[in-house]
């Protein structure tokens, strides 16, 4: 069963696509961080030396995390 939201749209085929979407960008932004870290050769996000890029993705990524988790929570 849809669920409406608050503008009276239904919340369904659009929101799935859209989870997926950001999903995907989860995974994509988890394989730069991966290539990042392995280039630089520091994998510890509290080492002085991890790479800026890596730790920007990083924090892109958690971003996105919670984006979808309240999405999800809000279309249940």
């Amino acid at each position: 069963m849809q669920q409406m939201l608050h503008n009276g749209t239904h919340t369904g085929p659009r929101l799935n696509t859209f989870l997926s979407d950001l999903q995907h960008r989860v995974e994509v932004l988890t394989a730069d961080i991966e290539q990042e870290e392995g280039r630089a050769r520091k994998f510890n996000p509290a080492d002085p030396a991890y790479p800026v890029l890596a730790s920007s993705l990083r924090t892109r990524r958690q971003n996105l995390l919670a984006t979808i988790s309240m999405l999800q929570a809000a279309a249940a």
